[in-house]
């Protein structure tokens, strides 16, 4: 509460603040593809096929389970899922406005000016709806922090009762998204640090975060795993520190380009609050608990939603300074025009945004995109939408086809498409997606990703061979392997939940025990007499393609090589780890009718001269089913002679 009565003029330049904020998130209400996976999932377990992407295997692909189980329990009250998602995102919106407001509030200029950066703040605008789990989130870390906030009392018992009744808004927050569970680290340490130390303590904390125990356990029993899938799919992906420096620096840099406000306001009121943590140190907690937060989307990469990892420290940025005291008046005057000229200056202000927003100008700057940008006028609440479901668009349309293909054959019908969110959730139980960046597939996403394929939040991979008709059960995947590590896998995501053999699977699965069977399908070498033989079986090329180790210097002057026709590889000569020679090789016209066809390399005389002793033949750009057939070394000599033979024999 207010540190002394407000002014009659306060209440109205709140009240007016409050409703411009409501007006502008009305008019910017959207909701995104990715929301759309989450809403397959509910949709299924609504209709008794059980919380999962396709109906035949238990994958979380959700990261908010707290999110999921109320997306769910609302669908099944209204049986529509744009009025269940809209109803509360501004639920928690306005939940979330109201303790900035009235609880947290112990100074009208400094909530007025956290008002005006909220607004003005296209990724806490963006994310106040979309039917992601931010709303909620931004609804926790307030309730969480005001109870961290107030006042300590004197009495243990009781202070330990407040303990757990604020850690419950934390474990919460956990079981809504996990990651978010670094901004309350320093707030838990500061419970835990002597003198506050204490054996009740803990368990006060211990027991707020149950929830969190009680959904790890659900996890491991119903999917057979503690984290959702998406996180093998990214932790996973093979992308480099360099690559996740880069695109963090570019997603930094897309903020303050597209959206200047947040960024400057999390850092100014972040760091004007660190200075004072000897005066206030549990609001200093809270404020190092989002700079760590910042600095953790940095290293990861950030993500391909411009600014969506931004709001939450946003919030508590925008607690900070409600909840700050009184502010002086230079302070109050000089902020409020930064965070006007800010507005402004981003290239499209929030509070002009309507309902033709992305219509003209569709941004996307190094795999960062504007998300409602690209979304909002066919997926808006306000929008020049057709659907009943608030999405009008191409790839909607191609899941209802789907859809009605899988009813006319009477069997499910594979599909291989990056956009799923819309086009699966439209596709309905009877379609089975399996998404390329794997997402949604659970053998995908424990296999790197393709080369050149990493981008943030999307890691391409291409389904091995056999795997689509194994998938449905109508085959197996060719990789002796990589079947025999499905087996174990497909156990685990659609056996029998209590099976003694589910659960050996999952102890193997968690231990380690089936990682060799990965490492041996990504094996990448082979030696010359395995690729060099009449008759030789393709061989199937992943992330890094096929090194070709010769046992000994060679000094062949051509080198021959089958390759997939509509690709593009690059052949390279090594010699004792040095690389002597690349050459790329691409598409031809030649040998016509051909899946695989022969390209001829011609060996540079210094590098024939001097030897090598390895070749790599990698993948560089195509369908993504790479393949390399038969190769062979060959001296001038020997092609000529076999030119001859060849047209002898005609």
């Amino acid at each position: 509460m207010a540190d002394s009565p407000r002014p009659q003029r306060a209440v109205w330049i709140l009240g007016g603040l409050v409703a411009v904020f409501l007006v502008v998130v009305l008019r910017t209400a959207w909701l995104s593809e990715d929301a759309y996976f989450t809403f397959r999932s509910v949709e299924n377990w609504v209709y008794g096929y059980g919380a999962r992407w396709n109906v035949n295997e238990r994958v979380q692909v959700y990261t908010h389970p707290l999110w999921f189980g109320l997306m769910s329990i609302s669908f099944f009250i209204t049986r529509h899922m744009a009025v269940s998602a809209f109803g509360l995102c501004f639920i928690f919106t306005g939940l979330t406005v109201y303790l900035l407001v009235r609880t947290l509030n112990r100074s009208w200029q400094g909530t007025a000016m956290a008002m005006g950066f909220l607004i003005a703040s296209k990724a806490f605008v963006d994310y106040s709806t979309s039917g992601l789990e931010n709303p909620l989130s931004h609804f926790l870390l307030l309730a969480f922090f005001a109870g961290f906030w107030a006042d300590e009392p004197p009495d243990a018992q009781l202070a330990n009762r407040r303990v757990f009744l604020t850690s419950l808004f934390g474990g919460a927050l956990v079981c809504n998204r996990m990651d978010l569970g670094l901004m309350l680290a320093p707030a838990l340490v500061y419970w835990l640090w002597p003198p506050r130390f204490s054996t009740r303590r803990v368990f006060a904390i211990f027991w707020g975060f149950f929830p969190l125990i009680v959904w790890e356990t659900v996890s491991l029993v119903y999917y057979g795993f503690l984290v959702p899938n998406t996180a093998y799919a990214k932790l996973g992906s093979g992308a480099t520190r360099e690559f996740s420096f880069t695109q963090g620096t570019r997603y930094f840099e897309n903020s303050l380009e597209w959206d200047p406000v947040t960024l400057v306001c999390i850092f100014v009121v972040v760091f004007a609050t660190l200075r004072r943590f000897p005066q206030r140190p549990k609001h200093a907690a809270a404020a190092l608990g989002a700079l760590l937060y910042v600095g953790y989307v940095f290293a990861i990469g950030g993500d391909y939603m411009s600014g969506r990892f931004f709001s939450p420290p946003l919030i508590v940025a925008a607690g900070l300074l409600a909840n700050r005291g009184n502010i002086p008046r230079p302070t109050v005057i000089v902020g409020s025009v930064v965070i006007t000229v800010l507005a402004f200056m981003a290239p499209n202000p929030t509070v002009s945004s309507g309902k033709d927003y992305g219509k003209e100008r569709l941004q996307t700057d190094a795999h960062v995109d504007d998300e409602r940008g690209l979304r909002h006028h066919f997926a808006g609440l306000i929008s020049d939408r057709k659907s009943a479901f608030l999405v009008d668009a191409s790839w909607y349309e191609k899941g209802v086809r789907h859809r009605k293909e899988a009813e006319e054959n009477g069997a499910p019908l594979v599909v291989i498409n990056g956009n799923g969110g819309y086009m699966g959730y439209a596709a309905g139980p009877q379609v089975h997606y399996i998404n390329p960046y794997a997402i949604t597939d659970p053998l995908l996403a424990r296999l790197p990703a393709r080369v050149g394929s990493i981008e943030p939040g999307h890691f391409l991979r291409y389904p091995p061979a056999g795997y689509v008709e194994a998938a449905v059960m109508r085959g197996e995947i060719e990789d002796p392997d990589l079947a025999e590590y499905w087996e174990d896998l497909s156990l685990i995501v659609r056996g029998p939940i209590w099976s003694s053999e589910r659960w050996a699977a999952i102890w193997r699965m968690h231990t380690g025990a089936n990682e060799h069977l990965i490492d041996a399908y990504l094996d990448t070498k082979r030696t010359y007499e395995q690729v060099s033989v009449p008759g030789t079986r393709s061989t199937s090329m992943l992330n890094h393609g096929v090194t070709i180790v010769l046992g000994e210097s060679r000094n062949e002057e051509v080198l021959e090589v089958r390759l997939e026709r509509d690709d593009v590889y690059a052949i390279e000569l090594y010699r004792q780890g040095v690389q002597l020679h690349r050459r790329e090789v691409g598409q031809t016209t030649e040998e016509v009718g051909r899946r695989m066809v022969l390209h001829r390399v011609h060996v540079p005389p210094d590098v024939a001269g001097a030897g090598y002793d390895e070749i790599h033949v990698l993948p560089i750009d195509g369908s993504g089913r790479y393949r390399m057939g038969r190769l062979r070394l060959l001296t001038h000599e020997q092609v000529e002679a076999e030119k001859i033979k060849a047209g002898s024999g005609r």
